[in-house]
């Protein structure tokens, strides 16, 4: 490890420290060479302050168990029927898995301790017309009971089975029982480790999605492996019932978990609420930021120079893309009530963020400040980003400016930028979903 990546991963501690985390393993990731380094990861989370619940699949060790078995299962992870055959021999599968992942564990000196009976669970019942037999679902999580071995410093490990009210023993998908135990803890950070085959784009770099636009995505990609599919539709069950961040890793890749959160631009996928959610209005504390965050864009001719005095004398008027403490975005609208007319100003994503949304809803953002004012005619000075503007956000270019306020048209005189004036005339009625 470089002390630069030590700075970074000391950088995030002071935010992460303290919380849960709910991490889930693959069974093919436990079953990898890498395990022992995933678990390094667990172990050096913990190390930090940072509270995790682990909760485990053992789809390819029940097969393996069932082939050693000469037995056929009707479902291996909780997803379909499940005869009594079946789960025999997922029980012990299940039951040599966690020992496995116990034992690892306390070698790392982490204290652990099985949550057999945190989950109330029923059966699936009927779906689609079968029968799911001895398949359940999580039907509620006992929170008390899991924050308690937390505040122990112990950290719970959650196997991929529950009891029903009589006491039957019923299958349960990882995945699922994932989401539902980070909604009920409420916990930031939902990590699921995926194993061969199990990562939703694996021929891509790393991506963020709100929840809306991967449900469209997903619609478009019918052709996704179904164990990567149930994963993105657990993340966004997680993520509409409060949980703020859900990402999906490669299990395979040393340090993974650490790269996906100790680093801005990650190496997964991650799924959050929709961008416009992250958007505040900037406060006092940001103002270092807001400068450093348009520093590069000024020295690249993107924006018109803004000293600190500026920026602060008219912060109100400006707001900010957070993620994880970090800004990724500002925009200012400047309002011209006389003129009947507004500004969008010093637009700007960080250039590891482009393309995830942001510029369109900071843009969502300067609009209905605008049209809560009143004021239904926006325009901009643009140098280099005309085409985002009248591509993406129905503007037009215009060469008439004798409408612009005369203290704004003298400014862009004297700056000699040469800057394209584009404009909008917004619809009182119209508004986004």
């Amino acid at each position: 490890m470089k002390f630069a990546d030590l700075r970074t991963i000391l950088r995030y501690v002071p935010q992460f420290q303290g919380r849960t985390f709910i991490v889930v393993l693959d069974g093919g990731v436990i079953a990898s060479d890498n395990l022992s380094n995933v678990l390094l990861d667990l172990a050096a989370l913990r190390s930090l302050g940072i509270r995790v619940v682990l909760i485990f699949d053992a789809s390819p060790q029940v097969q393996a168990l069932a082939k050693a078995r000469r037995v056929k299962p009707t479902s291996t992870g909780g997803e379909g029927p499940t005869d009594k055959e079946t789960l025999e021999i997922t029980i012990d599968a299940v039951g040599r898995t966690a020992n496995r992942l116990v034992q690892q564990l306390t070698v790392l000196g982490v204290r652990t301790a099985a949550a057999a009976n945190m989950l109330t669970v029923r059966k699936a019942g009927i779906l689609g017309g079968v029968d799911q037999q001895l398949t359940g679902r999580v039907q509620a999580v006992d929170t008390a009971s899991l924050q308690t071995l937390l505040s122990e410093n112990i950290l719970p490990v959650v196997a991929p089975l529950g009891y029903d009210r009589k006491g039957q023993t019923l299958a349960l998908d990882a995945d699922w029982i994932a989401a539902e135990v980070g909604i009920a803890l409420r916990v930031p950070k939902l990590i699921y480790v995926a194993g061969p085959g199990q990562l939703p784009f694996p021929d891509g770099p790393s991506s963020q999605y709100s929840v809306r636009t991967l449900r469209e995505e997903l619609a478009r990609r019918a052709d996704m492996a179904p164990g990567a599919r149930i994963k993105l539709r657990c993340a966004m069950r997680a993520c509409e019932e409060g949980v703020a961040r859900v990402h999906i890793v490669p299990g395979l890749q040393d340090e993974a978990i650490l790269a996906e959160l100790f680093s801005t631009e990650g190496i997964g996928t991650m799924v959050h609420v929709d961008a416009y959610e992250t958007l505040r209005p900037a406060a006092l504390g940001d103002l270092e930021r807001m400068v450093q965050l348009s520093r590069r864009a000024v020295e690249e001719g993107q924006l018109l120079p803004r000293s600190r005095e500026e920026i602060l004398d008219r912060l109100d008027d400006y707001c900010v893309v957070e993620m994880d403490h970090n800004l990724v975005g500002m925009v200012a609208v400047h309002l011209y009530p006389e003129d009947g007319c507004a500004e969008v100003a010093c637009l700007h994503v960080r250039p590891t963020h482009i393309g995830r949304g942001y510029g369109r809803a900071m843009m969502r953002w300067v609009e209905d400040r605008a049209k809560s004012a009143g004021i239904f005619h926006l325009f901009g000075y643009t140098t280099q980003a005309s085409d985002y503007f009248i591509d993406r956000c129905g503007f037009e270019e215009t060469s008439d400016s004798s409408w612009v306020p005369k203290e704004r048209l003298e400014k862009a005189i004297r700056s000699a930028r040469n800057s394209r004036l584009v404009q909008k005339h917004l619809d009182p009625e119209q508004g986004e979903r």
